[in-house]
Parts: structure tokens; sequence; C-alpha cells
């Protein structure tokens, strides 16, 4: 794993604000329990594993954060894992979390709460390229032909060998954030991702291949598959390693 020293930080932005409407659930996504703990909860131990988080801050619904602190007792406490309060939009509660970050902090590492299943070589591979590049993100080729519909007609065909589908985790400079997040809020931009607002700037951002795993769960179908990876995982619990190398506790 890459080495941080102590002007070097890294820190992990975790979105978890979202009311998960698609889900049809009674309560937000994130909080569903999967085998017997919360959804979030998966991800935040995941991240916690990673030797370069130096700490974790965690954006949930203002309603949800003495809950949520409450879950976080049965975590080890290093890294730290602080919670705060999220807004309306998925950008809001990054411009959050960016806010709650210690002065030490130099890299900016957000991943998705719905996101339990990246794993830590997509972390460490990520987290590489933007310490050489200055941003990273990790996405998956297009396997299938892509179109773009109009009302409900084929406007046109796109090339799929120019087309990714982008996850997090995503990996940037704090300043450079930082800096993308004060134009966005300046100029009125929204995005439905952090890498974006970076490239609005006019910043290259390397990418890195992503996991077909590595799923944002949002429907039904999803959350179904979830368990059902998690229950394989235990049935072959002799191929599962475990430790602080990033692995499943």
């Amino acid at each position: 794993m890459t080495a941080c020293v102590s002007n070097d930080l890294t820190f992990a932005v975790v979105p978890a604000a979202g009311s998960g409407v698609r889900m049809g659930l009674p309560h937000p996504k994130q909080f569903h329990p999967l085998h017997g703990k919360p959804l979030l909860l998966w991800t935040l131990e995941r991240l916690g594993t990673l030797a370069f988080v130096a700490g974790i801050i965690a954006v949930v619904p203002a309603d949800a954060v003495s809950a949520v602190e409450g879950l976080l007792r049965s975590l080890p406490a290093d890294p730290a894992v602080t919670v705060i309060a999220g807004g309306v939009r998925r950008q809001d509660s990054v411009l959050a979390g960016l806010k709650a970050l210690p002065k030490a902090c130099r890299w900016v590492l957000i991943h998705d709460g719905v996101r339990p299943f990246a794993s830590a070589d997509l972390f460490r591979r990520t987290h590489e390229a933007a310490l050489r590049c200055g941003a990273a993100v990790c996405a998956c080729r297009a396997v299938e032909t892509v179109k773009v519909v109009h009302d409900g007609w084929v406007h046109a065909t796109v090339p799929r060998d120019q087309v990714w589908l982008v996850q997090t985790p995503q990996v940037f400079r704090r300043d450079l954030l930082e800096d993308a997040f004060r134009t966005a809020e300046a100029h009125g931009w929204e995005a439905t991702d952090d890498a974006s607002l970076v490239e609005r700037l006019g910043v290259r951002v390397a990418v890195v291949d992503g996991e077909k795993t590595n799923i944002k769960i949002t429907t039904p179908d999803d959350l179904r598959w979830a368990a059902w990876t998690l229950e394989t995982s235990e049935r072959q619990a002799g191929l599962v390693p475990h430790g602080k190398d990033g692995s499943w506790p």
C-alpha cells in the first residue's frame, strides 16, 4: 500500500446523506441492514482497513448523526470516523465533508457510502494514480453499444471505445478539489460526480480500471445481489483474506 508521511495525509469523505427514494424502502438505503449490519457500516469498515487513510468523514442526514455515531462504536478507533450532517444534494454533502477536513489533510478520497464492495487493490491503484497526477478516478469500459436517446428515439450512437462508466473511489489533491468546489459554487455548476467539477477547471483526470463488482447499490435488485455476494463470501470463507489489508472483517 501507499505510505503517507505526516505532510501527505489522505482522508476519506463518504457522502451518505441521500434519501434513496428509488429503493422504495421506509428508510434511507445506506441504513438498510445487510447481513445484520447497515450498508453504510460495511463501507466504513472497508475504508478503515486501508493503511493510507488517516481519517474518515461520514456525511449523513442531519437527523441520523447521533444514530450513526452509535453504530461506530463497533469499529476500531483508528482511523477515526467523524460524522457530520450533509446537504440536499450529493454535491452539498461532499462540500460539507471538505470543510470538515483537518488542516493536515492534503489528499481527499471520495467514496460513495453505498459502494461496499470496492477492493483494497482498487482503492490503492486509484490513490497511487492521484499521487502521480493530482486527480484520479476508477471506471469500467463500456462493453455494450451506447446510444443517445431523446423521447424514446435513438438520437446518436456513441463510439463504445470512448465510453467509460465512472465509479468511486475518486482521489484528488485537496487544494485542487477545494478550488473546483469554490468555482462551482460561484458559477452555479452542478455535477453528479466530483471529477466533473475538477475537469471544468481544465485539469486532466487520470483513469484506472474499475471493478464490475464495485456497484453503487441503488435498486432492490442491487440489494439482492449484495446479499448474495456476502452469502457466497461466507461460504467460501477460506478464500477471503482477513486482517488490516483491505479485506472484509
